[in-house]
């Protein structure tokens, strides 16, 4: 069995007891708009422990509205609360940015010197920095981190 096709099979076996915990247009976890669901705890989680064992040991299992990106970096994690995967994602997302957020502020006569190639760059990279940055704050305001 192809891993689409085991990832389907999964779902379709585990899917049915997770609640709804957050929907809407925006990302539960940085406020970017929401394109998928994230499963909390991960599906493939769920499905190797038992989902009756899961609900036993106190996990409550949810579906939340998530961008693509917070999505991915989360995978297969072992968080089991939304707050746990808000947590590990301001992390996650800080190192994946780390160049974009350690951009140097560069004076207007010093821009004004550099090479159309290298403020092309520079441009989006601040467009990056800005966007998360912008994630970041929201996660700080909303999740109280």
């Amino acid at each position: 069995m192809n891993k689409t096709a085991r990832a389907r099979r999964i779902a379709s076996i585990v899917e049915p007891a997770y609640e709804i915990f957050h929907k809407g247009p925006k990302c539960y976890y940085c406020g970017d708009s929401a394109n998928c669901m994230d499963h909390c705890p991960p599906l493939s989680l769920v499905f190797k422990v038992g989902t009756q064992e899961m609900i036993d040991s106190g996990s409550k299992l949810f579906k939340i509205a998530s961008c693509n990106e917070c999505n991915l970096l989360l995978g297969n994690r072992d968080l089991r609360t939304p707050m746990e995967r808000v947590m590990y994602l301001y992390g996650a997302i800080q190192r994946k940015h780390s160049k974009a957020l350690e951009l140097p502020y560069w004076d207007d006569d010093e821009y004004a010197e550099l090479d159309i190639s290298l403020t092309s760059v520079i441009d989006n990279t601040r467009l990056v920095k800005s966007w998360v940055n912008r994630r970041l704050e929201f996660m700080e305001m909303m999740h109280n981190l």
